[in-house]
């Protein structure tokens, strides 16, 4: 009967003990959890707003222990950020949720660790004005001559997975717009020895690529290899190793962008595209705007090999100085008319955008063009210039009869006699 009543008094012990230390464990987390929110939210707060004339709107931390057992989950919700520059109020950044993995140990010493991170329904906007005016991530933070200062902290990110995150820019001064889609990607990375470092894959879509001449790209989809490092002293990312699909082909990414110190705005570039794009694509890109009709309705089963450079300062009223090369290698293209074809077409050719950097410094110079049509073989030097008003001068060798040339050349634009 006794040891009885002792199993019981032992039990009943044990239970109130237990009862006790989850008691004071529910008090601590819900005290840790209010501190933790609070603590999150205002290094969110400040970490986006510092030093600029960006506005976070109220946003909601929740944490959750179980999610990700043993790792604390902190979920972000309704983040929305507001460039206030220039007396106008512009959504620059908007984010649905943002789930964090935190380590314990290093959280309860007010470092939060962050290890994985995902990202759902992101809007991201950059807009300029027909001014100059622009809104964007930076809000107008003051650039200063020195070099730019490390970050203190360190720490890698395991796995870094976005879906469905939309990237928006128009500038209506240089009347251009890009917009894409990136429906997933997933990544790891971090920051070590003052360096940020991105690794991994993209999957989404071009929505629309645009200047001042028209639509060059939409609706096409797109997939990047991605090798991306920023050093925050020198203020200078690069791309190494990245390649990139485009209409179904594949591009090699590779260069720098580096901030202009004493500019409100602007970026050095020296970045390079490489690879084959289809070749109605390339002409489309490189010819003058008012020649471009000629272009309606012609079909190509070939490729042109392209190196598209950008160099120089880039920024909302400055554009860099851009090159095009592409060269062609027994190609062919036809039109619906069945007069207009081109059998076999030999070319090395060069866009350039000129000393003034637009259509008026333009060119586009065709050398070793040689062409096997039905009317004839011809070889040709070209240089087109001034592609506000196209002026073309030239030579052409080779056995044909004018007004056949004419024909396939531009009909109803040429008469020979």
């Amino acid at each position: 009967m006794k040891s009885f009543s002792l199993r019981r008094g032992l039990a009943v012990g044990f239970l109130l003990l237990l009862t006790l230390l989850l008691g004071l464990g529910v008090a601590v987390w819900l005290l840790g959890r209010d501190y933790a929110v609070r603590y999150l939210q205002r290094t969110v707060r400040e970490q986006l707003t510092k030093n600029s004339e960006l506005v976070l709107a109220p946003f909601t931390v929740e944490l959750s222990p179980w999610r990700d057992f043993p790792h604390v989950t902190a979920s972000l919700s309704h983040l929305s950020l507001t460039d206030t520059t220039h007396h106008r109020t512009v959504p620059v950044l908007t984010v649905g949720r943002a789930d964090l993995r935190l380590e314990v140990v290093s959280f309860w010493h007010r470092q939060v660790r962050v290890t994985r991170l995902e990202v759902h329904d992101a809007d991201f906007q950059q807009f300029v004005d027909s001014t100059g005016h622009s809104w964007g991530l930076r809000g107008k933070r003051a650039r200063r001559a020195s070099e730019g200062k490390d970050p203190v902290v360190n720490f890698n990110l395991d796995s870094i997975v976005v879906y469905n995150f939309r990237i928006s820019t128009r500038n209506d001064y240089a009347h251009s717009a890009l917009a894409g889609r990136v429906q997933r990607a997933r990544l790891s990375g971090g920051i070590r020895q003052g360096a940020l470092q991105l690794h991994g894959v993209l999957d989404g879509y071009l929505e629309q690529l645009a200047n001042r001449t028209g639509t060059l790209l939409a609706h096409e989809p797109v997939r990047a290899w991605l090798n991306y490092r920023y050093a925050f002293k020198a203020r200078r990312g690069e791309f190494w190793r990245t390649r990139a699909t485009l209409n179904g082909d594949t591009i090699s990414v590779a260069g720098t962008h580096t901030v202009v110190a004493n500019q409100a705005t602007g970026t050095a570039l020296n970045l390079q595209f490489a690879g084959t794009q289809p070749l109605v694509d390339v002409l489309h890109a490189a010819l003058p705007f008012r020649l471009r009709p000629y272009l309606a309705g012609a079909t190509s089963p070939s490729h042109a090999r392209i190196v598209y450079t950008i160099s120089g300062l880039s920024g909302p009223t400055v554009r860099p100085h851009v090159v095009l090369t592409f060269k062609l290698r027994n190609a062919s293209i036809a039109w619906p008319d069945s007069a207009r074809r081109i059998n076999r077409w030999d070319l090395q050719g060069t866009y350039d955008n000129g000393p003034g950097h637009n259509l008026r410094t333009a060119s586009v110079k065709l050398d070793q063009c040689r062409i096997y049509s039905p009317v004839g073989q011809l070889d040709a030097e070209v240089l087109m210039r001034n592609f506000m008003h196209p002026y073309v001068q030239g030579h052409i060798r080779g056995r044909t009869e004018l007004p056949e040339l004419a024909t396939v050349i531009a009909p109803g634009l040429w008469r020979a006699r």
